[in-house]
């Protein structure tokens, strides 16, 4: 696992529980020097789910991730009627990393 990715897992492992819960309803977001979330609320949001993506920040001082600047590193799909709990959210973040 390189820098990136290590720093990807510190990252989506340091996201406050409730900010999880929160995102999984479309509410607020998270950010560091390295990475950001966005929710996307797409046709998944009218079938009971939001996406939540994690995105590369321009501002890192990680090399391969300021290659990947606003681009996803990894994403969940979750549904928003508060069924999940922050730990499976987060378990599938780590799961579905592109890094």
């Amino acid at each position: 696992m390189g820098r990136a990715s290590k720093q990807l897992v510190s990252f989506i492992e340091g996201i406050p529980e409730q900010k999880l819960l929160d995102l999984a309803i479309g509410l607020g977001k998270y950010s560091t020097e390295n990475y950001f979330t966005r929710v996307t609320q797409t046709s998944a949001a009218q079938n009971g789910h939001q996406v939540i993506s994690i995105l590369g920040s321009s501002s890192t001082n990680i090399s391969t991730a300021a290659d990947l600047a606003n681009e996803v590193v990894t994403q969940a799909k979750v549904p928003t009627d508060g069924s999940w709990t922050a730990e499976m959210i987060r378990k599938e973040l780590i799961a579905n990393r592109l890094i």
